[in-house]
């Protein structure tokens, strides 16, 4: 009965973490998420990952298109948002040529034309929802990662319905 619970306790403890790709993460894919080869639309949000491998500290991940280029220091590759977007409307059509500097990884993004619809509507609840404190429903831009609760249950007494809205 110990072993359980103290099984159940670690896998709490990891599932409630922040997801960290060097630790928590397991995958064949050396990024994650993995966005080898894919077609994205023209005004996506800016697509960051981080290298699954963590030995590759000193990784310098460099894009080019059409003679322009973005290098990017780090495991983690975070864009700055109005970067990525301009260099997305530079590349609209064409592909975006990624290369990393220490594993010698290298593939494509083809980038369309089309823009991406504007939103997604979702219902975000804490795990456990058995007991639940805060949840509601909520709005996430695509081409950015603005987030906006449309309703949360702290604002009245009550059920927010969640399985049922349109």
């Amino acid at each position: 009965m110990r072993k359980a619970i103290l099984l159940a306790a670690v896998l709490m403890a990891v599932a409630c973490s922040r997801n960290d790709c060097h630790t928590a993460l397991r995958t064949d894919s050396p990024i994650y998420p993995d966005y080898r080869d894919v077609t994205i639309p023209v005004n996506i949000a800016p697509l960051n990952f981080c290298y699954t491998d963590p030995s590759l500290n000193g990784a310098i991940t460099t894009f080019t298109c059409d003679g322009e280029t973005v290098s990017i220091k780090g495991t983690t590759v975070q864009w700055k948002s109005k970067e990525w977007h301009r260099f997305l409307s530079h590349a609209a059509g064409k592909d975006i040529e990624v290369q990393s500097s220490v594993s010698g990884l290298g593939w494509k993004m083809h980038v369309s034309t089309d823009s991406i619809d504007y939103g997604l509507n979702y219902r975000l609840i804490e795990p456990g929802y058995e007991v639940y404190s805060k949840m509601g429903i909520y709005e996430r831009e695509l081409s950015t990662y603005k987030e906006k609760a449309l309703i949360e249950n702290t604002q009245f007494d009550g059920c927010v319905n969640c399985h049922s809205y349109t």
